[in-house]
């Protein structure tokens, strides 16, 4: 009889540990768009593409399944052979900032792709459509890195600094990437 009883018990604990509903964490850092009117609303959460556990990334999607949209999201015949997720942060005191990466080649030129990522409150990483993506291609440069100015990506200069080297860098707003 014990025996029955305590199958019971574990049953229902079993069952209270597998109910989900409220356990998604909320997404505290989302971007919000403004309306004409000037009220805020704030974008779906988008795409998780991992979760920062301390110092390091787990891949919600594998990074191998990231450079088919990155292509697609470079257009242009850009290869892109390398897929990552990046932290960014100046100082232990600065709040981090998280990048999807993509690296690449056209013609001989590497080029760099990063999308912004939102944080939940649980270091879940999501892209949205209205993620802002920084493109970067090297000209007579080996290979260009992004800049930053407070943990945002604020332009591209050649790795090895020599004024002659050229780095194109451009913005936009909105992106396809995994849609």
């Amino acid at each position: 009889m014990k025996k029955y009883g305590l199958m019971a018990v574990l049953l229902a604990g079993l069952g209270f540990a597998c109910q989900r509903e409220g356990n998604f964490p909320e997404v505290t850092n989302m971007p919000v768009e403004q309306s004409e009117s000037g009220e805020k609303k704030p974008i779906a959460a988008g795409i998780l593409l991992g979760q920062m556990i301390f110092d390091s990334v787990a891949y919600e999607v594998p990074q191998e399944k990231m450079l088919q949209p990155f292509i697609k999201e470079f257009g242009d015949g850009t290869v892109v052979d390398v897929a990552m997720i990046k932290r960014v942060q100046a100082t232990k005191k600065d709040k981090p900032y998280y990048y999807v990466v993509g690296i690449g080649q056209k013609n001989g030129d590497f080029r760099m792709m990063a999308l912004e990522l939102y944080a939940s409150e649980d270091n879940s990483l999501y892209v949205t459509s209205k993620s802002r993506k920084y493109i970067s291609t090297s000209n007579d440069c080996d290979f260009c890195m992004f800049t930053y100015d407070k943990n945002v990506i604020t332009g591209a200069e050649c790795q090895s600094r020599d004024a002659t080297t050229e780095c194109t860098y451009a913005v936009e707003e909105s992106n396809t990437f995994m849609r």
